[in-house]
C-alpha cells in the first residue's frame, strides 16, 4: 500500500505478474474481508486490461 496524501493506493499483482495501482476510495473498494484476505473492487475504466480478472491468492 502506498500513501499519496489524498488516498491510499493498493499495489496488486495479477496472475501474469503484471502490477496494478488501485485507489482505495469508496467508489472503487466495495468491501474488504481481512480474515479471508479478500477485497471486492469496482475498477475504474483503464486500470485493468479489458476482460482480465485479477485475483490475489
Amino acid at each position: 500500500m502506498l500513501n499519496t496524501g489524498a488516498s491510499d493506493i493498493w499495489q496488486i499483482k495479477g496472475n501474469d505478474g503484471k502490477e496494478y495501482l488501485l485507489p482505495s476510495i469508496p467508489e472503487v473498494v466495495i468491501s474488504v474481508d481481512v480474515k479471508n484476505e479478500r477485497a471486492l473492487v469496482r475498477p475504474i475504466k483503464g486500470i485493468f486490461d479489458e476482460g482480465e480478472e485479477i485475483r490475489e491468492d
